[in-house]
């Protein structure tokens, strides 16, 4: 057979991707992954935003192992929403490792460890020997340090934005720690009956779960970050300079993990990012369910 070197480019809903060189057959089509479009719910949670054809996804997912997939990127690339309708449309526990952090620092605190170096060693050895849980509400993966839960509004309060980020580049083991709370939610996919678990943060495919079966990076420009949180969060932090400092970490740098696909969010709603991420997922599913599929004798 006449094989070619090709260079794979993907082109979505308006995005081009380099995909890396592949071997391919000299008549060999390269296709665009695409979604179904039926109308779907599933047994958590209706949804009224998606359209898609449940009985094959359901299919598919009966039949497939656990997927987990991690979406990581700067502040204010719409990471949140989209990871939050993703994981409503997939059956997916919701890990936002930005809720981990920002309740621990909200804990260091209330016992008086500001974010300062000399206290290094004593939120090392608080963290050590500090209790937490974890339950599973509406798909999201809550977790509860210190006896401490926050709500939405409360782990975006002024003072947590201001802190939350040295906290995070400056001290290995709040890091640590919030990386083992985050892989817990793991162990509550069977537990819970979801069909695996979709993480969204700064660190989530390079730290956190480098095994991920699907890795997005979302990137935007910086005039977009900066209108996203002002206008559609309504916070005033500032995205760039968490970015600059989140890039400083010694120990987990914001990066963009080997082999992520990248989407640039500006200039696509909420809802057209979430389809484009869709075809992956399904794509994923896809290629995942012909591997453990028996072959035919």
């Amino acid at each position: 057979m006449n094989m070619k070197k090709l260079q794979l480019i993907v082109y979505i809903g308006g995005l081009t991707m380099s995909m890396g060189s592949v071997l391919v057959a000299a008549s060999t089509t390269l296709q665009a992954p695409t979604t179904n479009s039926k109308n779907t719910s599933n047994k958590h949670s209706k949804s009224t935003i998606f359209r898609t054809n449940k009985k094959n996804l359901h299919k598919k997912l009966k039949r497939n192992a656990i997927i987990l997939v991690t979406i990581d990127g700067g502040s204010a690339t719409k990471k949140s929403p989209i990871a939050k309708s993703l994981a409503e449309k997939f059956d997916l526990i919701y890990v936002e490792s930005g809720a981990i952090y920002r309740t621990v620092a909200h804990v260091l605190l209330k016992h008086k460890m500001k974010p300062e170096l000399k206290n290094k060693q004593k939120i090392e050895d608080f963290l050590k020997n500090v209790n937490w849980k974890i339950t599973i509400r509406n798909r999201h993966a809550c977790f509860v340090v210190d006896g401490e839960f926050l709500s939405d509004k409360e782990l975006r309060s002024a003072q947590l934005n201001t802190t939350v980020a040295s906290y995070a580049s400056q001290f290995e083991s709040v890091h640590n720690f919030c990386l083992k709370l985050a892989r817990k939610s793991l162990d509550y996919i069977e537990i819970e009956g979801f069909k695996g678990v979709i993480a969204e943060g700064r660190t989530c495919g390079t730290k956190t779960f480098p095994e991920a079966d699907l890795k997005f990076w979302f990137n935007t420009s910086k005039e977009a970050k900066i209108d996203f949180r002002l206008k559609k969060e309504k916070e005033v932090d500032d995205p760039l300079q968490r970015d600059a400092l989140d890039g400083t970490s010694p120990f987990a740098p914001l990066r963009k993990p080997n082999g992520a696909i990248c989407i640039w969010t500006h200039n696509r709603s909420i809802a057209k990012n979430i389809r484009l991420a869709s075809a992956f997922i399904e794509q994923k599913l896809d290629e995942k369910n012909e591997l453990t599929q028996p072959e035919n004798k």
